[in-house]
């Protein structure tokens, strides 16, 4: 799968980490921010280190899983097939698991419910919130912290370090490596860093727009049929995503994404925003 794609459905401050707690609330509940301009980073992921460590617009991590994507990924992208894998290596790799970019509800609650102590760090204070929720209805409360990947900074160590689709969403090759050293400072001695990769190659649509033909078609244009997607509370949800530029020579590609939000036939919401990977 490309790195930051939603996944389909068939029918991202510095606190210290604790040992999961279980919570009374049952009943599940969607709660997420106000809708942010396109590209706009959540104003609850500045943190000083971010102040200090950013050096250039470029530098910071581009991603859009704000505002209605958020709430789109926390209806939608919910399927784990590989969580009984992950649930094998970590037996044998050893907790506590840190589940580094854990989105909104994907692979975080499913550790939970099979007994892992699992703790999770996200960019987006709306993946964060709507994780929170997921695992609430659970009888969790587990430890989620608001962080850039390449600013990772706990005072828990941990035996397992997982990075599920999204290798590459550091904004630069220089943050990247900045969350790999990061990724090794807080992992116990035998601990391991778990992470899948998701290439373009794999992809023919992709893999076309890094050709010569295909880069003369960027930006591409906005496919005619949006990805439609409808909540059980009857919101129905339109996304669009396009390839704006790919760099061959730094192996790096930004996207657009366009989602609508509708209900009873009318728009209640639209935004649009961009995000920058590396293979």
């Amino acid at each position: 799968m490309p790195n930051g794609l939603p996944r389909t459905h068939n029918a991202k401050s510095r606190t210290p980490c604790h040992p999961t707690r279980r919570s009374t609330r049952t009943s599940r509940t969607r709660r997420f921010a106000p809708p942010r301009a396109a590209g706009q980073l959540d104003p609850l992921c500045v943190n000083s280190a971010t102040a200090t460590t950013a050096r250039e617009t470029n530098d910071l991590p581009l991603v859009w899983h704000f505002g209605l994507m958020a709430e789109y990924w926390a209806w939608f992208t919910i399927e784990a097939p590989e969580v009984p894998q992950l649930l094998k290596l970590i037996g044998r790799i050893g907790q506590p698991v840190l589940d580094l970019a854990c989105g909104s509800d994907r692979i975080l609650t499913r550790l939970l419910i099979a007994g892992v102590d699992a703790d999770g760090v996200d960019i987006s204070g709306d993946m964060i919130r709507g994780a929170r929720e997921a695992a609430s209805a659970h009888g969790f409360l587990p430890n989620l912290v608001l962080q850039p990947m390449h600013e990772l900074a706990l005072s828990r160590r941990y035996g397992t370090i997982l990075i599920c689709d999204s290798l590459g969403l550091g904004g630069s090759r220089r943050n990247d490596l900045s969350m790999f050293r990061r990724c090794r400072e807080h992992l116990i001695p035998g601990g391991a860093l778990i992470v899948n990769v998701g290439m373009e190659y794999a992809y023919k649509a992709e893999w076309e727009m890094w050709t010569n033909d295909g880069q003369k078609r960027l930006p591409a244009d906005w496919p005619d049929a949006p990805i439609a997607r409808v909540s059980p509370d009857g919101t129905e949800f339109r996304l669009r995503i396009r390839t704006i530029e790919v760099d061959r020579l730094d192996q790096t590609f930004t996207r657009e994404m366009s989602i609508e939000k509708r209900h009873d036939g009318r728009q209640i919401g639209a935004e649009s925003s961009l995000l920058r990977g590396s293979l």
